[in-house]
């Protein structure tokens, strides 16, 4: 019998509560070979052009960074039922994937520019990249990489490139936010779109500020997958309590898969280290959209606001 495959020198073993989740290291998140389609995701009134591997049925545990999981989904109509969460304000995405949520959050706001997308994958980053401009430049055809320019220690900073510079041909998209009673142009100048950023939880936080300051909103979607205190969940909120703006009603919001029953109050534990006062969105407060998903996956929205917060959403 042929002797196993070595390991990667970074490759570790948890505790943890799925079988799929036996092995973790930082290449666990993504398809090497591109194998990616376009789809035009509904979220109420609000169309995202999404770029990734479209159906979970179809991607691997390996490709969690490219698909749309149905925690994205909730979060992102939570969002637009919630709308004032993002207007006028600063929005983060942590751990953000295709960005179906902060891409979402981005077309809620006037100032899309406010909105920050990030992964620690730069695989990922580049496939979160096209997606951002596809979306806010309208060309699926020419979306280069753009990228906010800072290091990460042990990271690169990403090449981009603008392919060219073809002007749309036909009539420019237009969105109706039905809370606000308002029209949005969704081309954008560069500028103007939201940025995609490197981020990996706990590191290098204070350059990160630097250069972005700190969010009124946080968002992730099942970013989440053990609770090892050393694996994710205490960097995830490391990071959140350094980049929570200090305005009385700063948040950060994650919709997450229920893998076990003790996950809730290790979550709640962890977060308290840092500040943080957790509290569930109750089923029947999320929006009637969900109740297909709902029905099927055991997700769960929480919010974190500082302890001496007092905020009505």
């Amino acid at each position: 019998m042929d002797n196993p495959a070595p390991e990667p020198e970074n490759f570790r073993k948890v505790k943890h509560t799925n079988q799929l989740e036996t092995y973790f290291y930082p290449g666990l998140f993504m398809d090497e070979h591109m194998n990616y389609t376009w789809k035009d995701i509904n979220i109420g009134h609000v169309q995202v052009k999404v770029h990734g591997r479209h159906g979970s049925e179809s991607a691997t545990y390996a490709e969690t960074g490219q698909v749309v999981w149905p925690a994205s989904e909730v979060l992102s109509h939570y969002l637009l039922h919630h709308s004032h969460l993002v207007q006028s304000r600063s929005v983060l995405e942590l751990g953000a994937g295709v960005g179906l949520p902060g891409l979402v959050a981005a077309k809620l706001t006037k100032e899309p520019s406010s909105v920050v997308l990030t992964d620690q994958s730069e695989v990922v980053l580049e496939l979160l990249q096209k997606n951002t401009e596809a979306n806010f430049n309208g060309d699926t055809e020419s979306a280069g990489c753009r990228a906010v320019n800072f290091f990460f220690f042990e990271y690169h900073c990403l090449q981009l490139w603008k392919t060219n510079d073809k002007q749309m041909s036909s009539p420019e998209p237009m969105i109706f936010n039905h809370h606000l009673g308002e029209v949005f142009n969704t081309s954008y100048k560069e500028e103007d779109g939201p940025k995609c950023a490197l981020l990996d939880w706990g590191v290098d936080l204070e350059e990160f500020k630097k250069t972005h300051g700190t969010f009124d909103l946080i968002i992730g979607a099942d970013i989440i997958y053990w609770m090892e205190q050393e694996g994710m969940a205490e960097p995830l909120f490391q990071t959140v309590s350094m980049l929570l703006s200090k305005k009385v009603d700063a948040m950060f919001l994650l919709c997450h898969h229920v893998r076990s029953a003790e996950m809730f109050q290790s979550i709640r534990d962890i977060a308290s280290k840092f500040n943080l006062l957790c509290a569930e969105v109750g089923k029947d407060d999320l929006p009637a959209a969900c109740s297909d998903i709902l029905g099927n996956v055991p997700l769960q929205l929480l919010t974190f606001t500082p302890k001496d917060a007092d905020i009505i959403i």
